[in-house]
């Protein structure tokens, strides 16, 4: 099974899904160069721009409009776009558990982080779930944290 397919099935049995190399290593690399590039500085983040993405970021969007359509055909959900960020974690920050809740609407959303750490967590690895059903945090960092996140959404 390739890993779309890997990644819809573990949705399918439990509303998440873990894939480890979503992108090849030298891709996860060369975005983990980009974002620190941006300079954000604290826990900011940075917009992804459709319209301006660089190369590698095209390779990770269209994976996850792959994504979002196979999800779609095998759950009936109709997910109409991804919004995306690179996000920098600076040793000691953190976010407490949590639920995502967008007050503008009740509708599904999918949240997914791709993490570009090179030493912690396991660079490449992709994670998505429910973000109003399974509550998530973000641990205090000990070193530098590097994750492009987002939201497939109805």
């Amino acid at each position: 099974m390739d890993k779309i397919s890997i990644i819809v099935a573990q949705f399918v049995d439990r509303g998440w899904a873990i894939c480890e190399e979503f992108l090849p290593q030298e891709d996860i690399e060369g975005l983990a160069e980009e974002a620190k590039s941006l300079h954000i500085k604290g826990d900011h983040l940075i917009q992804m721009d459709q319209s301006k993405l660089t190369p590698l970021q095209k390779k990770y969007w269209t994976e996850i409009e792959i994504l979002r359509l196979n999800l779609n055909r095998e759950l009936f959900i109709g997910l109409r776009e991804f919004e995306a960020h690179f996000a920098v974690y600076p040793p000691g920050t953190f976010y407490k558990k949590h639920l995502d809740r967008f007050s503008s609407s009740d509708e599904l959303a999918i949240f997914c982080t791709l993490y570009l750490d090179l030493e912690y967590p396991r660079a490449g690895t992709f994670v998505a779930f429910i973000s109003d059903i399974f509550y998530h945090e973000v641990l205090p960092a000990s070193k530098e944290g590097l994750s492009i996140n987002g939201w497939l959404r109805i």
